[in-house]
């Protein structure tokens, strides 16, 4: 964790923090708002990439919602995106006991998705993953090192949190088949509606849901998404926008 408060007597105490951060995938801890603030500034000028930092409120509020919530019930956030070029990444994992340094490095190649945490910085977007390196002996804990890559912004999208009916992860911007159960006006009776469509985000609900006509200039209300586990639906992934649009046309 790095701990920073401003401001600071020394310019170059604050422009050295700064720098330590933009190197760590730890916590950024500030003293307040107006540090916060003059942390994400001084980031900017520096063209440094640094994650969101916390004030010393936020993370005790942070920690009053996980100790009320089960781990269980809580929704994974992630996202995904494609890798824009191809990068050979080395990082160092440090095993105390043994001093023993291990070097892991990553070759990505470009197009490939890659799913983790989303950083953005101006009109770039980033994906954070993490990797275990295996202790080498038992007085030492394994350790965990982080990879950071550039992905083409186009084609970020998030886990909504649900599993189509083949227990694969929906992610926004994926190509769906649907049969979903809706009402049917004030009749108490339901009928289904069949066909494909995009998993999208609305800001108006906000909720995820099916864009049953993505390709229309005619927008209608999102049909719901629901869990592998609700029977009466049916979801499945069958592309997605990036890689599959053709999926998306409509047949003369």
């Amino acid at each position: 964790m790095i701990t920073v408060s401003f401001p600071s007597r020394s310019r170059g105490k604050m422009v050295q923090a700064v720098r330590r951060a933009s190197e760590t995938s730890g916590l950024i801890l500030c003293a307040d708002d107006k540090a916060k603030k003059r942390f994400i500034e001084l980031a900017a000028k520096l063209n440094l990439i640094i994650r969101e930092p916390m004030t010393m409120e936020e993370l005790k509020q942070q920690q009053v919602l996980n100790t009320n919530k089960e781990d269980n019930s809580m929704r994974k956030i992630e996202f995904r995106g494609k890798n824009l070029h191809y990068v050979v990444i080395e990082k160092e994992a440090y095993f105390d006991y043994s001093m023993i340094m291990t070097t892991v490095k990553k070759r990505i190649k470009a197009g490939k998705w890659i799913y983790g945490s989303l950083l953005l910085r101006g009109d770039k977007a980033f994906i954070e993953f993490a990797e275990t390196v295996k202790a080498p002996d038992s007085r030492n804990d394994d350790e965990v090192v982080y990879f950071l890559v550039e992905v083409d912004p186009k084609t970020v999208g998030q886990y909504t949190g649900l599993k189509d009916s083949k227990d694969v992860k929906l992610f926004e911007r994926d190509i769906v088949s649907y049969c979903v159960e809706l009402p049917n006006g004030a009749s108490g009776l339901t009928y289904r509606s069949l066909g494909r469509g995009v998993v999208v985000w609305a800001d108006y609900k906000p909720a995820f849901g099916i864009d049953s006509k993505p390709t229309s200039s005619i927008k209608t209300a999102l049909l719901p998404l629901r869990d592998r586990d609700d029977e009466r639906n049916y979801v499945e992934v069958i592309g997605n926008l990036t890689d599959n649009p053709e999926l998306l046309e409509v047949k003369q």
